[in-house]
């Protein structure tokens, strides 16, 4: 099972390069643009 990991990135394009290289070392990546919608999705459920 891979290990989840939680990127929050203004950014769009350096979200992106996280997220990829994250992900090719076997992380299961979820980015957000901006701290209010990674805390709606924790209080949310995904």
């Amino acid at each position: 099972m891979k290990k989840t990991i939680a990127i929050v990135e203004d950014e769009p394009a350096l979200r992106k390069n996280y997220s990829a290289a994250l992900a090719r070392n076997g992380y299961q990546v979820k980015s957000y643009a901006n701290r209010r919608s990674a805390m709606q999705v924790s209080i949310d459920g995904d």
